[in-house]
């Protein structure tokens, strides 16, 4: 009994000590080569949802508003068994009926076999 207590010690040990598998790097891709979905009408190089120069007459507070990113898409296919996003956001603080992830966090889903499913 004790030698079998023995190498399952040992084996646990030399676990331990095991090195990680060599993941590929990540390829990050700039998300205006991808595909954006959810604008009025396409923006160059702008996530927001509306051009708020085209309506001067929109109050400050509806302008801002608009500017905001919530709502959009960006759609990709890959094969990657992982995926990574790097996003910057505004010193903005969320409002009293948002939360700071729903301020400044996005969503991941895939779909799979014509079902959208939350991912992260």
């Amino acid at each position: 009994m004790k030698k079998i207590f023995i190498l399952l010690l040992l084996y646990g040990v030399s676990n331990l000590y095991a090195q990680p598998l060599a993941q590929p790097a990540l390829v990050y891709k700039d998300g205006f080569e991808l595909n954006l979905l959810g604008q009025a009408v396409p923006l160059n190089k702008s996530y927001h949802r509306i051009d708020t120069s085209r309506y001067p007459e929109f109050p400050p507070a509806i302008k801002k508003l608009l500017t905001h990113s919530a709502g959009l898409v960006i759609s990709f296919k890959t094969n990657s068994p992982r995926i990574a996003a790097k996003w910057c956001v505004t010193n903005s603080r969320p409002g009293n009926n948002v939360t700071p992830i729903m301020n400044k966090g996005l969503d991941l889903y895939i779909k799979r076999a014509g079902t959208w499913q939350y991912a992260g």
